[in-house]
Parts: structure tokens; sequence; C-alpha cells
């Protein structure tokens, strides 16, 4: 420890409290943990790997634009958005798993 640097007070003991796992307490603990953190870093690194952020813009308002307004898509256009749809899914899915071995889904 570097000199000069003071320690707040510490309790003699540290004693465990069991405690109910709620949802929202589960959800604090996903917000605050810095491996939650690095797993969601890590799932859109793997996205990115396949496709940058203005694709995926893209392949959501093709979607949206067929879906929602009726617009008709290429063969070619259906096919890379659902590569797209495919490959992000995969990704969410490690993630989840990742997350999952955390005890953090």
């Amino acid at each position: 420890m570097p000199d000069g640097v003071v320690l707040p007070v510490q309790p003699d003991e540290i004693r465990p409290e069991e405690v109910v796992l709620t949802y929202e307490l589960r959800e604090q603990i996903k917000y605050e943990s810095p491996h939650v953190r690095l797993i969601n870093k890590r799932i859109v690194e793997k996205i990115r790997q396949r496709y940058s952020a203005d694709d995926e813009r893209k392949y959501t308002a093709d979607t949206i634009n067929s879906e929602i307004y009726g617009q008709q898509l290429s063969q070619s256009q259906i096919v890379k958005r659902d590569a797209y749809i495919q490959y992000r899914n995969e990704c969410v899915s490690w993630g989840k798993e990742q997350k999952e071995l955390l005890g953090l889904a």
C-alpha cells in the first residue's frame, strides 16, 4: 500500500449473512458485476468480427420495413439479414451461457 493512504475503519470480523436472492437483487448484482460487463462487451466484439454497427442498423431497418410496412426485400437481402440474425443470436446465446455459469442469466 502506498505511503499516506489511510484505509477506512475495517470490521474486526466479517460475518456472512444469508440473503434471499430476489429478482431485484439479482438484477442489481448483474448491473454491478464486472464479469457481466465483460461478457456483454465480448458479445459485441464477437458480432463486430463479422458485422459493423451500420450493418446491424441496416438489418434492423430491413426487418422493420418488411414486417411492419410490408416492404418487399430481395432474396439477397433476406439471406444476408437472416445470416446476421442467426450469428447475432449465436453470440447472444454464448453470452447467456457464460452468465448462467455465474448464476446471473
